[in-house]
């Protein structure tokens, strides 16, 4: 009985051991896991990596971005393609000119009208000292290598410079007959002609050089006049600062008009001393325009609403039409055999000039020579000179571009 005794106390103490070792190892188990917190990374979650989007190669192809926002000019079109794409629709010729960026391919499938211009243009000719002079302003003058009119005088430094070096050459057009000889050998590689000649453009096309044509003068407003920088931007290959030029002038003239109209009523107009006919500018052209955002009202407000260019008047409806004006911008050469033209000039040159306000207020100016151009390439400058000149407690005021008509005795003294 003791032997049995002492065999079952043992078994039990051997259980007993084997429960407190299962008891300390479930234990350690417990203490050595690690503790599943929130920062813990989901496996699932963690495996799934941010997806990679190749970007698409837009190179030979055309993708369409949407037309560009021209909001005022009427003579051209142009579309927006990804890669840099450029498609100019010309209004007046009805030429197509495809833009492609210098580090693109040409598209294969074109429609056989469309022209191609590659980037970089290094070899341009601007007929038009309007559009020469805004090329300038867009700091693309270096692209000129071939100009317009033989006679046509620059006020333009950069350019003058260019012709007095022989960088640049003039090679006719507009007002001369261009010369091909010149034009076919410079490497042109794109025209902007003055107006639209469908024999300059069918000789042009021959010559394998890219044509546009233009009227910028005729576009309805001063805005849209100004949209060509725009145009000629992409047509150059500087679209960037184009439009931040553009934008510049914008924001320019805005803030002169912001300041109130003066309610002076001025009239810019003249007599031709070599025809007789009377010229002035229709309602909706830019320089009536230069008028109402330097604060004036123009006089001629309802003379073909909706239209740019030029007008032409009869003595009596000119002398009816600006008798009355406070300010009188006389926009033609007087005769004259001084150096310098006078009110004595105007006086022999139209006598009825003493029955108008101005006259006798003596609030007549002319615009420099440099006026035209500077306006195409600084409109912004013109509104303000013309904002001065209404504005101003100075009555002798004068400008560079809006200059007062000055007496003889005045010159004398």
């Amino acid at each position: 009985m003791r032997t049995n005794a002492k065999h079952y106390l043992a078994l039990l103490l051997a259980v007993a051991m084997l429960l407190s070792f299962a008891a300390c190892g479930n234990t350690d188990t417990q203490q050595n896991e690690p503790q599943q917190t929130a920062q813990t990374p989901d496996p699932v979650t963690d495996t799934q990596q941010p997806q990679q989007i190749e970007e698409e190669n837009y190179d030979g192809k055309l993708v369409s971005e949407g037309m560009m926002d021209i909001q005022y000019a009427q003579q051209f079109a142009i579309e927006k393609f990804k890669g840099g794409y450029r498609l100019v629709t010309d209004n007046l010729s009805g030429n197509k000119i495809l833009v492609v960026p210098e580090d693109m391919s040409v598209p294969t499938e074109l429609d056989a009208e469309v022209q191609v211009l590659q980037l970089p243009v290094t070899n341009a000719y601007i007929c038009g000292s309007n559009i020469v002079a805004m090329v300038d302003a867009i700091g693309g003058i270096k692209k000129v290598t071939q100009v317009g009119t033989t006679t046509t005088k620059y006020y333009i430094q950069s350019v003058n410079d260019q012709l007095d070096s022989g960088y640049t050459v003039k090679a006719g057009g507009y007002s001369d007959d261009p010369n091909y000889e010149i034009i076919g050998t410079g490497n042109i590689q794109i025209a902007v002609w003055a107006g639209y000649d469908e024999q300059v453009f069918a000789k042009l096309r021959a010559l394998d050089i890219c044509a546009i044509a233009e009227e910028n003068t005729g576009e309805p407003g001063l805005y849209g006049r100004m949209e060509w920088m725009r145009c000629l931007g992409v047509l150059l290959g500087i679209e960037a600062q184009s439009e931040a030029y553009y934008a510049d002038q914008m924001a320019k003239i805005e803030a002169i008009r912001a300041k109130g109209d003066t309610g002076l009523v001025v009239g810019m107009g003249a007599m031709s001393s070599s025809s007789g006919k009377c010229f002035s500018r229709n309602s909706a052209d830019f320089q009536a325009d230069y008028i109402r955002y330097a604060g004036g009202v123009y006089n001629l407000q309802d003379l073909e609403p909706g239209k740019g260019g030029s007008a032409t008047l009869t003595p009596e409806d000119f002398y009816l039409l600006f008798k009355d004006c406070d300010v009188l911008i006389w926009s033609q050469s007087i005769p004259t055999e001084r150096s310098e033209q006078t009110m004595e000039d105007l006086v022999a040159f139209y006598p009825v000039i003493v029955d108008f306000k101005a006259y006798q207020n003596d609030q007549i100016y002319i615009q420099a020579k440099k006026y035209i151009q500077t306006g195409a390439a600084d409109p912004a400058c013109v509104v303000n000179d013309i904002h001065t000149v209404l504005t101003s407690d100075d009555p002798d005021v004068t400008t560079d571009h809006i200059v007062r008509l000055p007496w003889a005795s005045d010159l004398n003294n």
